[in-house]
C-alpha cells in the first residue's frame, strides 16, 4: 500500500521509494551523502518513476548488490545505494536505464528486468547469480558466493574506497528562510488566514508554505528545491484541497441539496479530481471514485 505524508504532500509511494525521497529531500543537507539498504526492486523495477524523481535533484554515486543471506530469515535480495543531494554530472551514474530481458546460457529469454548499472558493473554484484525456480517461477537469484575466502565486509569497503569519488562533500551553511508577510487582500490575506501553519499556497506564482499564523499576523516562505514534476503536482493539488474545503463549508450550512451553488461546487471538485487523477495518478494511492454526493 502506498505511503503518504500529511505534512509533506509531495511525498507518496511504496515504502522504500517513500522513505528514500523523504530522507533525501527533507533530512539531507545540500551535498550530503546518504546510503540506503533497499530491495533490489528499487534498482531493477521496469518502472522508472521513483528513480527519475530522485534523479531530478540528486546524484547517483553507485551501488552494490548483496547476497540473499544478509537477512537470513527473509532471504531478501537487497542493494546498498549511494546518493548525494544536488546535481553533480561529473560523478553521476545512470540510474534509470533498464534491460527488460536477459538471455540465459541455454538461450532462454528471461523476462526479468535488471538495471543497466549492474550489467555495466558486474563486479558490484557481491553475490553469485543463480538461475533457478523460485516462489514465482524461474528467475535469477543472488546467493552467497562459493569462494570461502570471500568476505562481504571487505568487498563493500573495497567498493567504497575504489569506486566512490573522494572529497565530494563540502560543508555548507543552510540558507536562511526568507519569510514575507501577507498583509492585504491583494496578497491573499483573506485566503491565507484560513490556512493552518505548514499549509501550502501559491503566492505570486510560487509554491509557498505558511510559517506563522497567529492572530492577524500571517507569514510564509517559498518552498525551495522542488523538482518540476513535484511543483506541477502541488499546483494541481492546492486547488483540489481548496475546493474540497469550500464544499465542506457549504454542506455544514442549511443549504438545500438541490441548490445551484452546491451542485456547481460538487461539479467543480469532480473536475479538479479527474484532472489530478488523469495527470498524476490516483490521489493518495486510493482508487478514484467520483463524488456523487
Amino acid at each position: 500500500m502506498p505511503l503518504y505524508d500529511n505534512e509533506h504532500h509531495d511525498l507518496f509511494g511504496s515504502a522504500h521509494n517513500f522513505f528514500i525521497q523523504k530522507a533525501t529531500q527533507y533530512s539531507l543537507k545540500e551535498d550530503g551523502i546518504s546510503a540506503f539498504v533497499v530491495s533490489r526492486h528499487f534498482m531493477d523495477s521496469k518502472y522508472n518513476s521513483a528513480r527519475d524523481e530522485i534523479a531530478q535533484n540528486h546524484t547517483f554515486l553507485g551501488a552494490v548488490r548483496l547476497p540473499n543471506n544478509v537477512f537470513k530469515h527473509t532471504k531478501a535480495e537487497t542493494d546498498i545505494i549511494f546518493l548525494q543531494k544536488g546535481k553533480h554530472p561529473e560523478y553521476n551514474k545512470e540510474i534509470s536505464k533498464i534491460k527488460p530481458t536477459q538471455i540465459m546460457q541455454d538461450g532462454t529469454e528471461l523476462k526479468q528486468s535488471i538495471n543497466q548499472y549492474f550489467i555495466d558493473n558486474p563486479q558490484n554484484i557481491l553475490a553469485k547469480s543463480t538461475y533457478r525456480t523460485g516462489q514465482f517461477g524461474n528467475g535469477i537469484f543472488y546467493e552467497p558466493k562459493d569462494d570461502e575466502n570471500f568476505n562481504l565486509d571487505t568487498a563493500i569497503n573495497n567498493f567504497i574506497q575504489s569506486q566512490l569519488p573522494e572529497n565530494i562533500y563540502k560543508s555548507q551553511k543552510p540558507a536562511p528562510i526568507k519569510e514575507f508577510s501577507i498583509e492585504s487582500y491583494e496578497d491573499n490575506y483573506e485566503y491565507a488566514k484560513n490556512l493552518k501553519e505548514n499549509s501550502l499556497l501559491i503566492h505570486n506564482g510560487e509554491i509557498c508554505r505558511i510559517t506563522t499564523s497567529f492572530d492577524d499576523e500571517i507569514k510564509a516562505s517559498k518552498v525551495e528545491n522542488l523538482s518540476p514534476a513535484v511543483q506541477n503536482r502541488i499546483k494541481k493539488y492546492i486547488p483540489l484541497r481548496d475546493k474540497l474545503k469550500e464544499l465542506i463549508a457549504l454542506e455544514q450550512t442549511n443549504i438545500k441539496d438541490d441548490d445551484l451553488k452546491l451542485k456547481q461546487t460538487r461539479e467543480q471538485l469532480n473536475a479538479l479530481l479527474d484532472n489530478y487523477h488523469n495527470s498524476e495518478g490516483f490521489y493518495q494511492g486510493i482508487k478514484q471514485q467520483r463524488l456523487e454526493i
